[in-house]
């Protein structure tokens, strides 16, 4: 019994010396992105929850898909009409970036996430709530 817990310590030493262990630090979200999301696009009303590590997509009352926080960093852009400024942004899968922004919306100010998922000029605006019509705006790389 002494000499099997002296051999599981020695090995558990040998392990965190050689660096082959799990990191314990996992990238995470933002908490200004965490919770659901709504983008309409045409008919198709997209929802989204992003948890901590990840996030949960369905569209159109599709089978809902999990993918986890790959990338993250910061990119220079102009959003709108206001001036040049680097943006955090996440990254889940390999199409599209995502960004928490805020932007008035309706005469109020809201928290929305913004999407390279449009294809064009402009990024797409996922809202905290379920949308009438699909929001973007006009934005340069």
């Amino acid at each position: 019994m002494k000499l099997s817990k002296m051999g599981l310590s020695v090995v558990t030493g040998i392990l965190m010396l050689s660096g082959t262990g799990v990191s314990a630090s996992a990238m995470t979200t933002p908490k200004s992105l965490r919770g659901h999301w709504y983008f309409k696009a045409g008919d198709n009303m997209n929802s989204y929850k992003v948890t901590k590590h990840g996030i949960y997509e369905k569209e159109n009352q599709s089978k809902t898909f999990y993918m986890p926080l790959k990338y993250k960093g910061k990119a220079k852009m102009k959003i709108g009409n206001h001036h040049w400024k680097k943006y955090p942004w996440y990254k889940f899968d390999y199409d599209f970036s995502y960004a928490p922004y805020k932007m008035k919306i309706a005469g109020k100010y809201q928290r929305v996430m913004l999407s390279t998922r449009e294809q064009g000029k402009g990024m797409a605006v996922y809202t905290s709530f379920v949308p009438a019509f699909m929001y973007t705006v006009p934005a340069k790389f």
